[in-house]
C-alpha cells in the first residue's frame, strides 16, 4: 500500500493535520474510533466517501509514527519516529519523548498541579 495516494497532510485543510485522500476526514478521528470500539463496517457506513484500504492506510500510517520501548525499569518510552509521534497524531499536539511509570509506582491519592 502506498501511503502517500491514501495519507495527505496540507496546511490549509484541517490544521495541517494527516487527512484520508484529501477528504476533510482525519487520520486521528478514525483512529479515534477504532480506539472506541467501532468496527470498520460501522465507519465505512457513517463516512461513505471512505474505502476499507483508507481504514488501514489511516492504521499503518499511525503504526509508521512511533516506536515504543521499555527502559530497564519497565517505564514504557514512547519516542518519535518522524515529524509525528502516534501520540501527536491522535492529540493534535507536537511529538514529545515522553516516559510514563508502572501503574504500582503511581501516587493513590490525586495530585495537585
Amino acid at each position: 500500500m502506498n501511503l502517500s495516494e491514501r495519507i495527505t497532510i496540507e496546511p490549509g485543510k484541517c490544521g495541517g493535520h494527516p487527512c484520508i485522500r484529501g477528504l476533510r476526514i482525519r487520520v486521528k478521528d478514525i483512529l479515534g474510533l477504532l480506539a472506541a470500539g467501532a468496527s470498520h463496517q460501522e465507519i465505512l457506513k457513517d463516512y461513505p466517501d471512505l474505502e476499507e484500504t483508507d481504514i488501514l492506510a489511516a492504521l499503518s500510517y499511525a503504526a509508521q509514527q512511533s516506536t515504543h520501548s521499555f527502559d530497564k525499569g519497565n517505564h514504557l518510552i514512547i519516542e518519535p519516529a518522524a515529524p509525528h509521534s502516534l501520540l501527536a497524531v491522535l492529540a493534535g499536539l507536537q511529538p514529545l519523548a515522553e516516559t510514563f511509570p508502572p501503574i504500582e509506582e503511581l501516587p493513590a491519592e490525586p495530585v495537585e498541579l
